[in-house]
């Protein structure tokens, strides 16, 4: 609410900064026990707030798309079936009040995807690697999770670590094996009871 009034230009609330005043910077256990707790939700919104506010353009408003999708994606997926494809707030999302920002410079962007990642699907990585003109892309087969780098496998650890120190891209795109200690350290932190990624599986737009 706090952020709400500050992008509306509005002044923060006195009694919610009260509990902090006088302490000199250095906080008081009282003031740390009359903050407010951050909102149960808070991960969720923040994540639609990205994902429907990033283009908000892409996402239909009419219910119908979704019913269709939802039957279309019964017949294309035998295990899931229309578990992701229910209609989603970005339906009824306003139109972004900021534009969507355009990548206009020479520089060059190195692409890391995993081939498993259960949060930025293989598609999507090699989408962002055609957008970004003059980028290059490291995919690692059989790469699980979404963490890349580093991970204990050389040739991807390597390739990234030239870039960051260097600035120079490779020369052309470059594909690694996964090792198993690069998906060991994904699969300890998995979690049986929460859905890894975004807090809801989402059929995406087709535009998006």
């Amino acid at each position: 609410m706090e952020l709400k009034k500050a992008a509306a230009g509005e002044p923060a609330s006195a009694k919610k900064l009260a509990p902090f005043a006088g302490t000199g910077g250095t906080g008081t256990a009282g003031a740390a026990a009359d903050a407010a707790e951050v909102p149960s939700d808070n991960m969720m919104a923040v994540f639609w707030a990205v994902v429907c506010g990033d283009n908000s353009a892409a996402w239909s408003g009419d219910p119908e798309t979704y019913r269709r999708d939802a039957i279309e994606d019964k017949g294309r997926y035998p295990l899931y079936g229309d578990f992701a494809s229910s209609i989603k707030p970005c339906a009824f999302w306003d139109k972004s009040v900021e534009p969507a920002t355009e990548v206009n410079n020479r520089v060059g962007s190195l692409v890391v995807q995993n081939e498993w990642d259960s949060q930025t699907p293989l598609p999507s990585g090699q989408a962002l690697h055609a957008d970004l003109k003059g980028s290059k892309m490291v995919t690692v087969l059989g790469g699980e999770g979404h963490g890349v780098y580093p991970s204990g496998n050389a040739c991807t650890d390597g390739t990234v670590t030239d870039y960051l120190l260097t600035g120079r891209l490779p020369a052309k795109d470059v594909t690694c094996e996964a090792t198993a200690d690069s998906n060991a350290e994904a699969r300890k932190n998995q979690k049986r009871d929460v859905l890894p990624g975004s807090p809801l599986p989402e059929r995406a737009p087709d535009r998006f």
